[in-house]
């Protein structure tokens, strides 16, 4: 559907299709552009692609309409034109057939299927994800919506060959992080007192399917802490979202917007298709986002960082610049998302820390620090985990070991406006149309000053991280010599070096500096690189650098 534009206004409007000369209420909603099947949103101007549901083919339908289920009203719609010539879908159906009873399509890669047996009800959670991905669901918070705040959650996951699935507890947006004695966020049942209800009981991936079979108690679970499955109607939760490295759920890149309820004693009924995908037999590569870095900073010249946090940016963004999920929140550093960072050794550098000195807000709380740990998060390590890593600065420890982190100043973030749907992310083309779709605001008082001087003794690679929270900073790459310059103007921003190696190994390690004029502006582009060419070989080296 090219440019798109709705208002969004309705509450009940979705994607409509079926037979018939009009569109009509006895036609089916189908998934949007992301997959989702909640109402759609507004549109302005957007060139959108809608896939029709399992076996489901243009031919099987007469329209394609936006229609409000509530008040039974057509907002716009097309008729299909009969025989059409069509070339053969290149889309390939993943069936799945589950037994138990009763199913309900969640998202167009997400199937819940469960049955209540005596005393017991049994969940398998089909969905179509990466291997390192986890499935979260659960009772909501709340006895009127879905709310995540309070819900009482199964996360499932593979690892490997075995099969996951864990009670946890959401009191909190963030990692489950220890808040004065009290741990709050998104935390282990057993991490709060409470008890791990639920048993698995069946997993595999198949086709691209991770399938999970596991069950709980309806009541008496020996847990006060967990909500109570009820046969009548009761709002729910779910997510997919990335793991990190120690197999924790991160944030989340897929989840609803509004409400889902379900009728968990309903008669048996079936609301799933089947999943789709497109055949790798001619070819067709599933597309994937392209990210918007990694970023860098490089700079010969440059010797103070100002560190702020902000939005993660969805699967663009941080999870496509560095390979790990984030808690949602990372540094920017001097407005960049989590960028790399080129340093000198012997020289000082000084960081302004702006990322949260309020320790009873573990979500906006985040002094910086320097470590050879790569993914952060002192204040989460066991003692014996901490003696694993170095900590160049930003901690200081007392006589008896224990640490207290030095760079917490005040506040200041990029973070999405309060209405703004943030599954969009990854509608933006570079990082900096995303920035300029935030709100960035800062609280009163003063940045933290931490001040590090590279020796020798720091290895090649360190990373800046959070104290609180793992995964939200990047690598320093701690050079020797900021010692070769090569300079040449651009006008297309890239830069092709061909080399033929008269000497027996030709080695260069350096950067490649641009100078691009563009009307009354310069923008100067250093890029540091690596070149090993063998006597008698010709190597072709290109640079496409993105401002």
């Amino acid at each position: 559907i090219p440019d798109l534009t709705y208002d969004g206004l309705s509450k009940s409007a979705y994607f409509w299709v079926g037979t018939g000369p009009q569109p009509n209420s006895a036609g089916k909603k189908i998934p949007n552009e992301r997959g989702y099947i909640d109402p759609i949103g507004a549109y302005n101007e957007e060139t959108i692609v809608l896939e029709l549901p399992g076996e489901m083919t243009i031919f099987d339908i007469d329209f394609l309409a936006i229609w409000d289920d509530e008040t039974k009203e057509n907002f716009g719609s097309v008729l299909i034109p009969d025989e059409l010539n069509i070339p053969p879908s290149l889309t390939k159906i993943i069936k799945h057939e589950s037994r138990l009873p009763n199913c309900e399509q969640l998202h167009q890669k997400l199937q819940l299927n469960w049955e209540i047996f005596g005393p017991q009800i049994t969940f398998q959670m089909v969905a179509q994800i990466e291997p390192k991905d986890y499935i979260a669901f659960g009772l909501s918070g709340s006895k009127n919506s879905s709310q995540m705040i309070g819900s009482d959650v199964a996360v499932s996951h593979l690892d490997g060959h075995l099969g996951y699935t864990s009670d946890y507890n959401i009191s909190g947006k963030f990692p489950c992080t220890n808040i004065f004695g009290n741990y709050r966020g998104v935390c282990l049942d057993s991490r709060v007192g409470g008890v791990d209800n639920y048993q698995i009981h069946l997993f595999e991936r198949v086709d691209s399917l991770t399938k999970i079979t596991f069950r709980r108690n309806i009541i008496n679970t020996g847990d006060e802490g967990d909500l109570v499955y009820e046969k009548n109607g009761q709002y729910i939760v779910w997510a997919i979202g990335k793991l990190n490295s120690l197999r924790e759920p991160n944030i989340h890149y897929i989840y609803p917007k509004g409400d889902v309820r379900l009728e968990f004693g309903r008669k048996a009924e079936n609301n799933c298709f089947h999943f789709t995908s497109l055949k790798e037999s001619v070819g067709i590569i599933q597309p994937k986002a392209k990210p918007w870095g990694p970023l860098r900073l490089l700079n010969r010249t440059l010797t103070t960082f100002y560190a702020r946090i902000g939005d993660a940016g969805g699967l663009k963004g941080y999870y496509g610049s560095s390979g790990s999920g984030s808690p949602g929140m990372v540094w920017y550093i001097n407005g960049l998302l989590a960028p790399i960072l080129y340093v000198k050794r012997g020289r000082t550098y000084t960081f302004r820390v702006e990322g949260g000195n309020n320790p009873y807000n573990a979500h906006l709380y985040h002094p910086l620090y320097i470590t050879n740990d790569p993914n952060g998060g002192f204040v989460e390590h066991t003692d014996s985990e901490r003696k694993k890593y170095v900590v160049y600065a930003g901690v200081e420890f007392d006589k008896k070991g224990r640490p207290t982190p030095t760079s917490a100043g005040r506040l200041c973030a990029w973070l999405p406006y309060q209405h703004t749907d943030k599954r969009k992310a990854d509608n933006f083309h570079n990082f900096i149309q995303y920035r300029s779709s935030l709100n960035y605001t800062c609280e009163e008082g003063n940045a933290a000053i931490l001040q590090w001087t590279p020796n020798s003794s720091v290895p090649d690679v360190v990373y800046y991280q959070s104290y609180t929270h793992r995964n939200m900073g990047h690598k320093i790459v701690v050079l020797d010599d900021f010692s070769v310059n090569i300079s040449s103007f651009a006008p297309n921003i890239s830069l092709s070096l061909t080399l033929i190696n008269t000497q027996q190994l030709f080695n260069f390690q350096g950067f490649i500096h641009i100078l691009y004029r563009s009307s009354d502006h310069y923008y100067s582009i250093q890029i540091f690189t690596e070149l090993h060419v063998r006597r008698g070989k010709r190597s072709h080296f290109a640079v496409d650098a993105q401002l």
